[in-house]
């Protein structure tokens, strides 16, 4: 309860960092024997991006109609309406654009070395936290993957069990146990 006060009571940005801390500090497991190896710190703009594309969209889809009836009314003009048309299409088409760059990347890789499993933590398309409880064998080495154009920016993440691909950076990636991450990859 206290610390629900302090919150009231808080400048706003305190307030997006407080909130922000309980969502990164998410407790893995109940048992609490994952151990962190990898984690990238963009992955909460990533998110965002995700999550934005889903706000454009809702208020498009209800600004347009809006507008459109205001149009019949007469209170506004027609190129208030195409205005309106232009800015919500267009910004759900960059919104998608990117949402479909920045879906699937690894923001969280932990390990629990009784069981040999793997909790990989990924952003997916509606920029929602997903967590996936992987058998370390299950997953595909990344020196037996195919290379790609796209190895510059971030390496596959795939499994032999399904075709489900993940997207892993390790160019600001923070490896945080070298030795428990060659387990897994």
């Amino acid at each position: 309860m206290n610390v629900i006060i302090k919150y009231l009571h808080c400048p706003a940005r305190v307030k997006l960092r407080l909130l922000s801390g309980t969502v990164l500090n998410k407790e893995v497991s109940k048992d609490g024997n994952y151990t962190p190896v990898y984690k990238f710190p963009y992955i909460r703009p990533l998110a965002v991006v995700n999550r934005l594309k889903l706000y454009q969209t809702i208020l498009t889809a209800t600004s347009v109609p809006a507008v459109a009836i205001m149009t019949q009314m007469n209170y506004v003009d027609v190129d208030a309406l195409k205005a309106t048309c232009f800015l919500g299409l267009s910004g759900c088409i960059t919104l998608y654009g990117l949402g479909f760059l920045t879906s699937k990347f690894i923001g969280f890789i932990y390990y629990n070395e009784e069981k040999d499993v793997a909790k990989v933590a990924y952003v997916d398309f509606w920029g929602r936290r997903r967590d996936l409880e992987i058998p370390a064998s299950d997953v595909i080495p990344i020196n037996e993957l195919p290379h790609s154009y796209m190895d510059g920016l971030f390496l596959t993440f795939r499994r032999y069990s399904t075709k489900q691909t993940l997207r892993l950076n390790m160019q600001y990636g923070i490896i945080l146990d070298k030795e428990k991450i060659s387990k897994i990859l």
